[in-house]
């Protein structure tokens, strides 16, 4: 595609373009005269597809409002190269990580963001899926003051094989849990867990408990989970257990959502 044009796709009429990355490229787009945000993956292998397409209907059918809304979906021609893309539900905000570039959050809207992620964490394992990529980029505050989980990674599988091989592993270094690099094939919702550990982290102390460094991850060594005023001990607490190098010693979603008083 000509760096700058708009790729084309029946249905839909291109706007402009929202985001680029290792997972694929997202666009907003018109569908039926109705703004959406529209991700295009590059596919690999027939197999890696069909996970890709099972996930989608899989979340689909969720019906949760924790994460944005999906329209449709499907593969095409994009410029000569076959894509998966899905339409999403457009969310207009802000970034979790752009908010945080000018300031912590209060203890009032961590928990609002705590609430809301494990939410949708939760959701997400009652179909045995896991995001892997939870981080303040990937979490928007909407202009009601609520917050979303966006970028679910639904072609994550395409990547995984090559991951595998390299040796590395999902997810954006200095937020993978530990434990997705010992091998394990039983990872859990707890990985999950611990990268919103870090991301809640950030929000109320304004920097990196690992100093945005994998090995510190590997080795354990996290910054003090220090009281701070104006922010709760029961918050306090709930975000050092989230951030325990166990996943065994880590809250569930629901737990995290019950103490900070967002039970369902």
């Amino acid at each position: 595609m000509i760096d700058g044009a708009l790729p084309t796709i029946p249905g839909f009429t291109m706007q402009s373009v929202l985001g680029k990355g290792g997972q694929g490229r997202v666009y907003e787009a018109l569908y039926k005269d109705m703004p959406v945000a529209i991700k295009l993956y590059d596919t690999d292998t027939e197999i890696g597809v069909k996970r890709v397409l099972l996930e989608v209907d899989a979340i689909r059918s969720l019906g949760s409002d924790c994460f944005p809304g999906i329209f449709c979906y499907g593969i095409d021609t994009v410029e000569g190269r076959e894509c998966i893309w899905v339409a999403f539900e457009f969310i207009e905000g802000c970034t979790l990580k752009d908010l945080l570039s000018t300031r912590c959050l209060s203890d009032d809207a961590a928990r609002s963001m705590m609430i809301a992620v494990s939410n949708a964490v939760s959701d997400l394992w009652s179909i045995r899926k896991r995001h892997r990529d939870i981080k303040p980029g990937n979490i928007m505050q909407k202009p009601d003051g609520t917050f979303i989980l966006i970028d679910l990674g639904y072609a994550k599988h395409l990547d995984a094989e090559k991951l595998t091989e390299t040796g590395w592993c999902l997810g954006t270094p200095g937020y993978i849990a530990p434990e997705e690099f010992s091998r394990r094939a039983n990872a859990t919702v707890k990985a999950d867990v611990f990268s919103l550990g870090i991301t809640s982290y950030e929000c109320i102390y304004g920097v990196h408990p690992f100093q945005r460094k994998q090995r510190r991850v590997i080795d354990g060594r996290c910054l003090p989970v220090e009281p701070v005023k104006g922010i709760s001990e029961e918050l306090r607490r709930t975000i050092a257990e989230m951030l325990s190098h166990d996943p065994l010693d880590r809250p569930m979603p629901h737990e995290i959502t019950g103490r900070l008083g967002g039970g369902r």
